[in-house]
């Protein structure tokens, strides 16, 4: 490794920045497996002959990594990162092989309740371990699933037959959805971090707690994403849009660290979109600070980012908050839009002009607005600069 001034990033200690064959190279390593990204082949192939001098190590191909599937399209310039073969798998193992296929992961009409004491429980079912393999798709490729997995996963240890068929409707979703993933783009200008940010207002029956959604954008597809309740109740619609920000912001300073230890730093501002304006307020106007001092001091980091310049928030209109796919369940059109616009879309091999089951329903008109909101993540990528 020294050999190649090989160095791990501070961010991530597994991923490491080496020169070979004047190239830089990338290793990205997790357990006992490794992934090598180098500019020439030259570099790849000097790397590799030294490291198989001195470990016994299997050499593959790229294309599956860690359960994740890779495809490159060098003359469009593009990566597509899917799971489609883990999918089939679980939807196989916990026999949904055979449902219809449903148009969203998670029901609008249909609110999880905690079991009161005397309900009847669902004990005979792999709660659990269904909840588990979803949730590794839901982290790695799918963020479209991250709302509908996050409020399953609340019910582990104390589900029912409601809670089970809500996993189930996501099963169901994926088995119409197998072939879809993450597509990103290069050429062109330098790919910018761009953020959206957004909150449930106690949405969490139990616990009266808001949900935390964001996402972040890179070379046309999101690179990270969290739906996640939060930690605490909030008293205001405000209040909770600025402690998603705030969850946002830290989210951002890591993925900037990140891209400067691989040599990519970020020149300006990153950008994080909020639909609430008041929230915003609160970030940039110091003269509120009496509302918000019994909030913990955690929250206000992104204060300090945003007067240091690194950070920059901007108001987006409800409509076009592709966090939003991350808070709440949507209905099907909405949902579609925003799956599209985050950037999960179906494999090129299996486009044909038509819908896949009854999964691609959306309207030409919500089509259009999809393309819209596409264009307003490169046009904000631009303008960054």
């Amino acid at each position: 490794m020294r050999q190649f001034e090989f160095h791990e990033t501070d961010t991530d200690k597994c991923i490491f920045v080496g020169k070979a064959e004047r190239s830089v190279v990338y290793l990205a390593l997790f357990v006992d497996d490794g992934l090598l990204a180098a500019e020439s082949r030259d570099a790849l192939e000097c790397v590799l002959r030294h490291l198989n001098d001195s470990f016994k190590i299997t050499i593959g191909d790229t294309s599956l990594f860690v359960g994740m599937q890779i495809e490159r399209d060098r003359k469009e310039k593009s990566l597509f990162i899917h799971q489609s073969a883990y999918t089939k798998r679980v939807i196989e193992r916990f026999g949904m092989g055979c449902a219809k296929p449903m148009s969203v992961p998670s029901n609008p009409s249909v609110i999880l309740h905690p079991i009161v004491e005397g309900e009847e429980r669902a004990e005979n079912v792999p709660y659990r371990e269904a909840v588990g393999s979803l949730m590794f798709l839901a982290i790695i490729s799918r963020p479209d699933i991250a709302y509908a997995v996050n409020s399953v996963s609340r019910f582990l240890n104390n589900h029912n037959n409601d809670h089970w068929r809500s996993v189930k409707q996501i099963f169901a979703y994926l088995s119409g959805t197998i072939e879809y993933g993450i597509k990103f783009r290069g050429g062109g200008s330098v790919p910018k971090l761009v953020g959206y940010s957004d909150a449930d207002y106690a949405s969490d029956l139990e616990t009266r707690r808001s949900t935390t959604g964001y996402v972040f954008q890179l070379a046309g597809g999101p690179v990270t994403w969290s739906s996640q309740r939060q930690k605490l109740v909030t008293l205001s619609t405000t209040e909770s849009e600025y402690v998603a920000a705030s969850a946002a912001s830290k989210e951002a300073i890591w993925l900037r660290r990140l891209l400067d230890g691989i040599g990519h730093p970020c020149d300006n501002e990153t950008v994080i979109f909020v639909d609430n304006i008041s929230a915003i307020k609160l970030v940039k106007n110091p003269e509120f600070h009496k509302l918000t001092k019994h909030m913990d001091v955690r929250y206000h980091f992104i204060r300090e980012k945003i007067e240091s310049r690194e950070l920059k928030v901007e108001y987006l209109c409800t409509e076009n908050q592709k966090a939003d796919i991350f808070t709440k369940a949507l209905p099907r059109e909405r949902f579609c839009m925003l799956r599209e616009s985050v950037g999960v879309i179906e494999r090129m091999t299996r486009r044909n002009g038509g819908s896949v089951g009854n999964v691609s329903c959306v309207s030409p008109a919500f089509r259009r607005k999809a393309r819209d909101l596409i264009g307003h993540s490169r046009r904000s990528e631009r303008e960054s600069v």
